[in-house]
C-alpha cells in the first residue's frame, strides 16, 4: 500500500532514507494480530540497528499499519524520534475498528488510544497524523481523539477534506502529502 507513496517521498526528498517493512497478513499468511504486531516490532528493532548514530528515526504506518507502528513504538520507543500516521487505526477496543483480525468485541490490550492515554513516552516523541475527512474505513474522529491524548504541541493533526481511505497514494495527493511529511521532519529543529 505504501510503495507508491514511499517512492514519491524518496524521489522528491533524497536526503530521507526509507525502509518499507512488510508484515504477515490473514489472507496471505493466515496471520493473527499477534503475528502482525511481532512483525512490526521486529522491523523496528532491525531499523534501529541499521540507523546510523545521530540519525533521527521516524516510524510510519498507514491504516492497519498505523496500529502496528503504534504498538511497536509503544513497546520500544527508545531511539525513535516520532511517528507519521496516515489514516491510522487507533482504536481497537469494543466499538472501535473491527475486521476479520480484530473482532467487534475488541482488543483493548492493544488499542492505542487506551494504552497511550496513560503512557509518558509521548513526551519524547513527535507525531504527524494525516487523515481524509471522507474516510469510510477508519473514522477520522478516531484519529482526532488519539491526537487529543498527546501533550500539547507534540502531535500535529492534518485533515484533508473530501478524500477517502488511502488518498495519499492518488496522484493528486501523493506529492502534497509527501511535502507535508518532509516539512514535518524538517521542523524538528524548531522544537529542540
Amino acid at each position: 500500500m505504501l510503495l507508491p507513496f514511499c517512492t514519491e517521498l524518496s524521489r522528491d526528498h533524497p536526503e530521507i532514507t526509507i525502509i518499507a517493512a512488510k508484515y504477515r497478513t490473514l489472507n496471505r499468511d493466515g496471520a493473527t494480530l499477534e503475528h502482525m504486531l511481532a512483525d512490526a516490532g521486529h522491523a523496528l528493532k532491525w531499523s534501529r540497528r541499521k540507523t546510523p548514530p545521530g540519525s533521527r528515526l521516524y516510524v510510519m504506518g498507514a491504516s492497519f499499519g498505523g496500529l502496528l507502528a503504534l504498538d511497536a513504538v509503544f513497546a520500544a520507543a527508545k531511539g525513535v524520534s516520532g511517528l507519521i500516521l496516515l489514516n491510522p487505526v487507533t482504536n481497537i477496543a469494543e466499538g472501535g475498528f473491527a475486521n476479520r483480525v480484530v473482532a467487534s468485541s475488541g482488543r483493548p490490550e492493544h488499542s492505542p488510544i487506551q494504552r497511550w492515554r496513560e503512557w509518558g513516552g509521548m513526551e519524547t516523541l513527535r507525531c504527524l497524523a494525516i487523515h481524509g475527512s471522507a474516510d469510510d474505513v477508519v473514522p477520522i474522529a478516531a484519529t482526532q481523539d488519539f491526537c487529543a491524548v498527546w501533550p500539547e504541541g507534540r502531535c500535529q493533526f492534518v485533515r484533508y477534506p473530501n478524500v477517502g481511505h488511502g488518498f495519499f497514494n492518488l496522484p493528486a495527493h501523493c506529492r502534497p502529502v509527501a511535502s507535508r511529511i518532509h516539512d514535518f521532519l524538517s521542523s524538528e529543529a524548531d522544537m529542540i
